[in-house]
C-alpha cells in the first residue's frame, strides 16, 4: 500500500458514506412517514413487501447486485457503490413506526 493513496482512498469513503447516508434520511424517512401516516389503497401489501425483503440476507444480493452494475456499466462508478444502500427496509419501518404514535392533527411531539 503506498502512502499517497490514503487521503483519495479516504475521499472516496466519506463520499459514499455520506451520500449514503443522507439517501437513506431522506427515502427511508419519507417511506415510513407514508406508511404510518397516509391512508392509500394497498398500504399494507407495500408494507408487507418492504419488510419481506429483510428475510432475504444481503449476501444473496451481492452477485445480482454486480451483474446489474456490469449490465448497465456502473462498475468503478460511484453510482455502483452506492446503489445498494439508497434505501433500507429496517430504517423505513422503523422511521414509521416512530411516527404512528403523534396525533395526526399536529405535526409536532406533544409536551
Amino acid at each position: 500500500m503506498r502512502a499517497q493513496g490514503f487521503p483519495r482512498w479516504f475521499l472516496n469513503s466519506l463520499l459514499v458514506a455520506s451520500a449514503t447516508t443522507a439517501s437513506v434520511l431522506f427515502f427511508d424517512s419519507l417511506a415510513g412517514y407514508t406508511l404510518a401516516r397516509l391512508r392509500f389503497f394497498g398500504k399494507n401489501l407495500v408494507f408487507v413487501l418492504i419488510l419481506s425483503t429483510l428475510m432475504v440476507p444481503t449476501e444473496m444480493l451481492v452477485i445480482p447486485w454486480y451483474v446489474m452494475s456490469a449490465e448497465r456499466g456502473w462498475t468503478d462508478t460511484y453510482w455502483g457503490l452506492l446503489f445498494p444502500g439508497l434505501m433500507s427496509a429496517s430504517e423505513s419501518s422503523s422511521c414509521g413506526s416512530s411516527s404512528r404514535p403523534y396525533p395526526r392533527t399536529s405535526s409536532t411531539p406533544p409536551g
